[in-house]
């Protein structure tokens, strides 16, 4: 359910649209509702991170410092997604991009990046392990 006065619902169920698909694709057999409940919630961190990471990598060093500040403020969502949207170029070409780059990394088409910053507290993305009691497939 979306409500117009607040596009943030719309968007957290677009994502969440996106994680179910990303979990079917996947094709778990034997995924139990708590599992998948507890995949979803990881996946949701993971794919936060990855934006994040990239927003970074997209954003100036200015634009960098002030984007760090508003999520230390713990400003609106709404807030920082404008900022973010006003100050990348063809934002919505951009996050495609990244979900598309975020699918092929946990499908495992893409190789998962490597960070280059060793002080980063932002980690690698890789492939949600398998649920308990399956056997990874290669």
């Amino acid at each position: 359910m979306t409500d117009q006065n607040n596009p943030q619902i719309g968007l957290d169920q677009g994502f969440e649209n996106y994680i179910n698909g990303l979990i079917e694709e996947r094709k778990f057999p034997n995924l139990t509702p708590e599992l998948k409940e507890e995949m979803k919630k990881d996946l949701r961190r993971r794919l936060d991170d990855f934006i994040a990471a990239r927003v970074i990598a997209g954003l100036s060093d200015k634009d960098v410092l002030v984007f760090e500040e508003m999520l230390k403020e713990k400003k609106p969502q709404e807030e920082i997604q404008k900022f973010v949207s006003t100050n990348i170029p063809d934002f919505t070409n951009f996050l495609t991009n990244v979900l598309l780059e975020f699918k092929g990394i946990y499908i495992g088409k893409i190789n998962a990046p490597i960070m280059s910053s060793p002080s980063s507290s932002l980690t690698p993305l890789s492939p949600a392990p398998a649920p308990v009691g399956e056997k990874k497939m290669n």
